[in-house]
Order: structure tokens, then C-alpha cells, then sequence
């Protein structure tokens, strides 16, 4: 599949997105003491592939992510690549847009 442009997309939080089909939805998870240790995610472009991303620090080194902290409007660096399908960023580039998705 081609990677997908997309209008910015607002990211929704849930508690659980098992049964949410919403562009873009986000929920966080915990791993051992560490919550929120980082998020599982929504494809932006709305085709309903799921996603995880770790946030930093990560013990042993994985591809992880900076969190600005903020639980409802969260922006996150460097950008978000989910391979072959959608590029973009949580924030915009520069985080001028908290809790939107934007594609590259």
C-alpha cells in the first residue's frame, strides 16, 4: 500500500480503542511500574491498522518517542512512520498543534 496523505486528524483519547473505529484514537498503556509508558494507536488515514509507540526512556534502546506530558492533546518527536502506509507527525513538526495528527 502507498503511504497516505491525510487532513489533520484530531487524536481521541480512550481508555480501551479494541471496539473504537475512529481515525486517529489513541489509548496509553503501562509497562511495569511506568504508565503511561506509551500509547497504541489508530491509523490517521482511517483503514483501521493499529500501532505502538514507546515512550522515552526505554530500557534496553527501542525506537521511542519525546511526550510533551499532556494526557488529552500529547505531541510527540520525531515523527510517526507507519511503514508503507501513513508518515506524519502527533503535533505537527514543531508541536504547534497538540493533540493533532498531520501528515509529512
Amino acid at each position: 500500500m502507498a503511504e497516505v496523505k491525510t487532513q489533520p486528524v484530531v487524536a481521541q483519547r480512550f481508555e480501551d480503542i479494541d471496539d473504537v473505529q475512529i481515525p486517529g484514537a489513541f489509548e496509553y498503556y503501562r509497562s511495569g511500574d511506568r504508565y503511561p509508558a506509551g500509547m497504541i494507536y489508530s491509523c490517521p488515514c482511517g483503514c483501521g491498522a493499529r500501532g505502538a509507540l514507546r515512550f522515552r526512556p526505554v530500557e534496553p534502546a527501542h525506537p521511542s518517542w519525546e511526550w510533551n506530558g499532556n494526557l488529552d492533546k500529547p505531541v510527540l518527536h520525531p515523527s510517526v512512520h507507519h511503514v508503507g502506509h501513513w508518515h506524519g507527525w502527533l503535533g505537527g513538526p514543531n508541536g504547534e498543534q497538540p493533540g493533532v495528527w498531520k501528515s509529512c
